[in-house]
């Protein structure tokens, strides 16, 4: 009785163990938000653009939130300055967005390729806590 016991009692927690275990390397860790979300610009068409900075599965990024206020439809265009002010370095990237009337389209870590033009990864020199973010729209 004993012995059936304890193999029941190791059965038990072999399984506990194995269900427990999970693969870290397939797990996403938390960001580390250096800046919240903030609003960068509106244009002239009711489209707002916001930007955080943070950092999402080991690499810098800015990610960039577009919000259509207009009661239409529109493609929106405009270009993302980013600025190092500790290294003096910059970089622009132009961003096209379809976006779907009072509808927000938002870069999150877990997102798909859909809003990946959202989405912009920060080179290795560039220090996430000193930088300046521009957006200009192409109206």
């Amino acid at each position: 009785m004993k012995k059936k016991f304890r193999f029941l009692l190791a059965t038990v927690i072999i399984i506990i163990f194995c269900l427990s275990k999970t693969d870290i390397s397939a797990q996403t860790s938390m960001p580390i938000i250096y800046k919240d979300w903030t609003v960068l610009d509106e244009s002239k068409s009711r489209v707002e653009v916001s930007y955080r900075i943070l950092k999402c599965n080991a690499i810098n990024q800015i990610h960039l939130s577009v919000n259509n206020k207009n009661i239409s439809d529109q493609a929106v265009i405009f270009s993302i300055q980013v600025i190092d002010n500790l290294n003096k370095l910059s970089f622009s990237k132009q961003v096209m967005q379809v976006s779907e009337h009072l509808k927000t389209n938002k870069a999150e870590c877990g997102n798909d390729n859909i809003v990946d033009a959202l989405k912009i990864d920060l080179p290795d020199t560039y220090e996430p806590n000193n930088l300046t973010v521009i957006a200009k729209f192409g109206e």
